[in-house]
């Protein structure tokens, strides 16, 4: 009955204050964002060390979009595949909400691994370096979970990183 603080809930998009829906909405695809990233940085990174750069080029017809893109088809789909079943995981089989729906989810994860891999390319064709290139990409997921609102809530940031978070 007696209380020295009032506790008060604030449950904005998390009626049921359960703290899963808070951590795997975001931990999840974000630490497989990190992972995309990575894996793409290596996987271009690898055609230089092993100086197969030119035979992958040679074979696409000289064109460097067609050697990207059969060198990361593999990888999208299977990261697609993994987005998509993280979706029906945490908003069907575990019932967690989801206000834009199942299919628009899949469609965003999708679109995200696109997002991931060219962020990737773009910033391998910088650095050149494998080793740099991927630990730049590091680098930037574990800020772009950081800044998501995960460790913490956006609300409470000074203002210029509402902006921020609407591009993030």
């Amino acid at each position: 009955i007696l209380q020295p603080i009032v506790i008060e809930t604030h449950p904005l998009n998390n009626p049921t204050l359960n703290y899963a829906i808070y951590l795997n909405n975001i931990a999840v695809p974000g630490i497989l964002l990190i992972i995309i990233m990575i894996f793409t940085a290596y996987k271009i990174g690898i055609e230089w060390k092993n100086n197969t750069q030119n035979e992958l080029f040679e074979m696409a017809g000289e064109s460097t979009t067609i050697a990207l893109a059969g060198k990361l088809w593999p990888q999208t789909l299977l990261f697609s595949l993994l987005f998509t079943l993280i979706d029906v995981c945490l908003y069907k089989y575990l019932g967690f909400p989801c206000q834009a729906g199942i299919f628009r989810m899949i469609c965003l994860g999708i679109l995200i691994v696109i997002a991931a891999e060219s962020l990737s390319i773009f910033l391998y064709g910088i650095f050149i370096q494998m080793r740099l290139s991927m630990s730049v990409c590091a680098l930037l997921g574990v800020l772009q979970i950081s800044i998501s609102g995960f460790p913490f809530p956006i609300s409470a940031m000074p203002t210029i990183f509402h902006v921020l978070c609407n591009f993030i």
